[in-house]
């Protein structure tokens, strides 16, 4: 599989754009939300793979900037299984597209969240067995 800091680099460079005009966008995109920005030095970091796993939102900047697929970014980067076509919901990914940016940043938290919440159960019941 590809690697997700191959992909960017090689996707910016597609586009013809340089790390600081990333930055500058991902500020004009979510002037709000520093979680969903994006600095030159920390897309260097993801490209030369010292960043391994960026923060969700980051990534979901990155597709729109680069007009990728975000559930692609969410797999490279580890988030996600690599799923077929078919296994997707397309009622789901419809869904969430007609969300504004704002929402669909908390959408993305609360799976965040509920994701936790799942693990710490695991762990819970794996403690007592």
């Amino acid at each position: 599989m590809e690697r997700l800091s191959r992909f960017l680099r090689k996707r910016r460079n597609e586009i013809n754009r340089p790390l600081r005009w990333v930055e500058r966008e991902s500020k004009k995109l979510y002037p709000d939300n520093k979680d969903a920005q994006i600095s030159n030095g920390y897309l260097y970091q993801i490209e030369s793979e010292k960043i391994n796993f960026p923060h969700p939102l980051k990534l979901r900047t990155l597709a729109q900037l680069y007009d990728t697929d975000y559930y692609y970014l969410l797999q490279l980067a580890g988030y996600i299984e690599e799923r077929k076509q078919e296994d997707i919901d397309p009622n789901l990914v419809k869904s969430f597209n007609q969300l504004t940016p704002k929402l669909q940043e908390h959408v993305i938290r609360i799976v965040d969240e509920l994701v936790n919440v799942q693990e710490n159960i695991r762990e819970e019941i794996r403690s007592k067995i």
